[in-house]
Order: structure tokens, then sequence, then C-alpha cells
């Protein structure tokens, strides 16, 4: 009784902090296509992850403004206070420094598989098969930690998976990691390109869904309200079933 009364007046007090904020406080979210949690196309930004924060800042009083960029940018920017916010950010010790989290709104079966031409799934068997080829990779993506942090691991960045699926239709290499297998597969169907497969070798493990807010954004006071205000109402929205809803409107069990 009393830890739930002590967390209604911590509520009532953030929410009372905010007076300060109002519709004209816009916070900007880099945007990248993540198909199918975002989707942009014909100049239109939908799916799911931006539903669920257009929905927690509207119930704080605020607005989002999206804008597209490369998900290098998008760190930079976080890192020196240029961009308020970013969708599906995962955590990690070197993040934590210039971002705030905000959820898990959350959490899922994540798994990195390893695209390689059809036929060819067996060059692929384990782990250490890695480091006999060239791997294409998205400049930024947090993989795992063993396969982030192995130099012996020949890597070829790229800015996005539009620029990897190219490079592998035109035979630049033959494994890419891939983190939204989804959306790169969307890549070859636009190019009626058939000739890949998942390796047998995958890397499976539980993944936690943030958005991650920059430590430096000027919609911050020092009392740093606004980021747990968003972060409360997040938790509020995924415990009572309103994430898993809105990802169901798309089709996506979260």
């Amino acid at each position: 009784m009393k830890a739930s009364l002590l967390y209604l007046i911590f509520i009532f007090q953030l929410f009372t902090n905010l007076n300060s904020y109002s519709l004209e406080t816009i916070l900007t979210m880099h945007v990248r296509d993540r198909y199918p949690e975002i989707v942009i196309e014909n100049n239109k930004i939908t799916g799911p992850l931006i539903d669920i924060i257009n929905e927690a800042a509207e119930n704080i009083g605020i607005k989002i403004e999206f804008i597209e960029a490369p998900f290098t940018r998008t760190l930079i920017d976080l890192e020196n206070g240029k961009v308020d916010l970013c969708p599906r950010f995962s955590k990690t010790p070197e993040r934590e420094e210039f971002a705030y989290f905000l959820g898990p709104i959350s959490r899922v079966n994540k798994i990195v598989y390893f695209i390689v031409p059809k036929g060819q799934e067996k060059i692929i068997k384990s782990y250490d098969d890695l480091k006999k080829y060239p791997v294409a990779i998205k400049r930024g993506t947090h993989y795992f930690e063993k396969f982030n942090k192995d130099n012996s691991i020949h890597k070829l960045e790229y800015k996005d998976d539009e620029n990897m699926s190219l490079m592998f239709m035109n035979k630049r290499f033959k494994v890419i990691a891939i983190r939204d297998y989804l959306s790169l597969i969307r890549y070859f169907e636009k190019n009626n390109f058939k000739d890949y497969t998942k390796a047998i070798y995958r890397h499976e493990e539980i993944d936690e869904i943030f958005y991650g807010m920059s430590r430096k954004s000027p919609h911050l006071d020092k009392k740093e309200v606004l980021n747990k205000v968003l972060n409360k109402v997040l938790n509020k929205m995924r415990i009572e079933g309103r994430i898993k809803k809105i990802y169901e409107k798309y089709g996506i069990k979260d």
C-alpha cells in the first residue's frame, strides 16, 4: 500500500513538472525503413513504432517530428543532442553514455540470420565459419556482443539494407549478417531476386525493444523530467496491453 502511494505521488510530481511543456514542444525522431515496424513509402511514414511514440507523446501533450536519416547519422546526432529520439534502440553500455532508454516496450526473440547464395547454406554451419568469408553488415547495428567485438571476422560495412542487397545481387560478397530479415527480403523481392537462402548457422537471443533519447536533448531540464514521463507512459501502455494491440493492428506479434 505504501509503495503504491509513493508511486502515485511520484507520477503526480512528474506530470506537475510537465506544465512547462505544451503542444509547442516538438521532439525530433530519426527514422529509417525497418519493415514491418517502420515503413517509409510514397513520402509516408507508418508502422507500430510510429503509432506507439505518437500515442505516448499525445498522452503528455507534446508532438513528434519524424526525420528520415541513416542510422550512423542518428548515433552521432543522439550523442550531440541534435536529435531527441531513436526507435528500436538496442541497449549497450557504450550507448548508455549518451542516451536514455525508454521502455522496454516489448521483448522479442531476436534472430540474426546469415544470408548466402542459394544452395550454399552449408558454407556457414558454425560461428567460426564466419571467419572464412567477408561478411556484409549494416554500419552501427548491434547484432550480438560476440560478433560485434570479434575483429577476426572481416566485416564489410554498408549504410543500409538496400545497399547491402544490391551488392549481394551483384555478387560482391557471399555472406550478409542481418537482423531485419523481412526488410532485406523486401528489397530482394522488389528486384525479383531469388538466388539467396539462410545459412545453417544463426544466432538467437532475447532482445528488449527501447526508444533511445539523447541525454543532451534541449528539451530536458536539470531534473530530466520529460524522459521519465515518456518512459512511464510507454511502460503503462505496455502493461495495459496497448502496445500489443498496436502491433497486432499491423499483423505483428510483439
